[in-house]
């Protein structure tokens, strides 16, 4: 394995080592080599020069003024958001590995034994138990194939007869509400969105 000295292509004028069956451990010094030398950001914790950072602003100013260069970005931004989207649209509903599935590690409220999603579903099961109702914690999935969605609430109350949904906020179009509505047109189900009343 022979190993030859080459001058810096950076022309910095320093000699480096070089070897052909390493050159991409020789790439990576150069490159580091350069960062130090030129003082650009970089994981060596460098920052860029007060003439670097005004390059950089001349240049950019000056590439976004030409049209053509604008509409390459404005392409690669929307083609970008088009193959997010349909990486998305790929992976929702039944066709996601998750679906119909509880993600374990969002539990993080323990009482009685149980743990809760969050400290106001805690509040709303010292209430139940206060009261003397029996009631059962994420009871059931229930499943929407037709629409490809699932929905599991929070609490069903066994002499309500009734399941609760325990939410501090909720959008209008958000995915929640959807699930709730069609959860609602076939079981009884009470929304909870101040928790406070019951402490």
């Amino acid at each position: 394995m022979k190993t030859q000295n080459k001058i810096c292509e950076c022309g910095c004028g320093e000699i480096i080592p070089y070897n052909s069956n390493h050159k991409y451990n020789v790439i990576k010094y150069k490159h580091n080599h350069w960062q130090k030398q030129h003082k650009t950001i970089g994981f060596t914790g460098g920052h860029h020069s007060e003439q670097m950072k005004q390059y950089i602003r001349i240049s950019t100013k000056k590439a976004l003024a030409n049209p053509r260069i604008r509409k390459i970005i404005s392409i690669g931004v929307k083609r970008s958001y088009a193959t997010n989207l349909r990486r998305i649209v790929a992976c929702k509903g039944i066709k996601n590995g998750m679906f119909g599935k509880s993600t374990p590690h969002a539990k993080k409220s323990l009482y009685n034994g149980q743990w809760f999603r969050s400290s106001w579903e805690v509040v709303y099961a010292k209430w139940l138990d206060r009261q003397g109702y029996h009631w059962q914690y994420e009871p059931k999935r229930f499943f929407f194939m037709k629409h490809g969605l699932s929905y599991m609430p929070d609490f069903y109350v066994e002499e309500l007869k009734t399941y609760v949904e325990i939410k501090g906020w909720l959008s209008r179009n958000s995915i929640d509400k959807v699930k709730m509505d069609l959860f609602s047109k076939q079981y009884p189900l009470k929304l909870i969105m101040n928790v406070g009343v019951y402490r």
